[in-house]
């Protein structure tokens, strides 16, 4: 999903949740787009150089069934979820992510893209076990 896409949804997101959670919106902001992080560090790794274009590119023609984005799991959105239940910006978070990690599944089906992720740690490490 485009960042832009992602810009918009947290902008949505936290004006929606600002009556109910004030200033911890912004975490759901910042996380929202933040959470992407982990796309940059995998193409760091790799490419050893950081350009926005050639990575547009290597996101649409690399299969990523060997490597493992922690940001993108569903493991992490549940450590969220177990979070919220001791402090509120955790709640706010879990939302935040949970819009932004929906967004992405949508837009992987739509575009063919499934194969581009692993979604939980533990398939992956099935995944290289079996490899």
């Amino acid at each position: 999903m485009p960042p832009l896409f992602h810009i918009i949804l947290s902008t949505i997101i936290a004006a929606i949740l600002y009556p109910f959670y004030g200033i911890w919106v912004l975490a759901a902001y910042i996380s929202g787009v933040l959470v992407d992080v982990d796309h940059l560090i995998e193409y760091f790794k790799t490419e050893k150089a950081l350009s926005f274009k050639k990575l547009k590119h290597y996101y649409k023609t690399t299969d990523f069934d060997n490597i493992f984005q922690p940001f993108h799991s569903v493991e992490f959105l549940i450590i969220l979820i177990i979070l919220s239940f001791y402090h509120e910006v955790f709640i706010v978070l879990a939302v935040s992510y949970s819009f932004h990690y929906a967004v992405d599944f949508i837009f992987q089906i739509n575009n063919d893209f499934l194969h581009h992720r692993n979604f939980s740690f533990f398939y992956w490490i099935y995944q290289k076990s079996f490899k």
